[in-house]
């Protein structure tokens, strides 16, 4: 489910970040580098909050924070003027 989920939005991710700054490499640069990072850094925090709180609120706190990224990126995207 997660790799159908991202099949579909990382190139939505990836295009736009080739449009969000002067050229697309720095762009793409950008966008790799917090997905690496990402893949680095999620799973031990996750391994921390789930030794403190226990695995089903270190989940719940993820999901939290996901809808937080979501509707901050959405008023960030709209506050964004389309370039032709």
């Amino acid at each position: 489910m997660v790799g159908l989920g991202l099949a579909n939005i990382i190139p939505v991710i990836l295009s736009s970040a080739g449009r969000s700054t002067e050229t697309p490499a720095v762009g793409m640069s950008m966008a790799a580098t917090a997905g690496y990072a990402g893949f680095l850094v999620g799973p031990p925090i996750i391994g921390l909050g789930a030794g403190v709180l226990g695995l089903r609120e270190a989940l719940c706190v993820l999901v939290l924070a996901t809808c937080v990224v979501c509707l901050a990126g959405g008023r960030a995207v709209r506050g964004v003027k389309a370039s032709s």
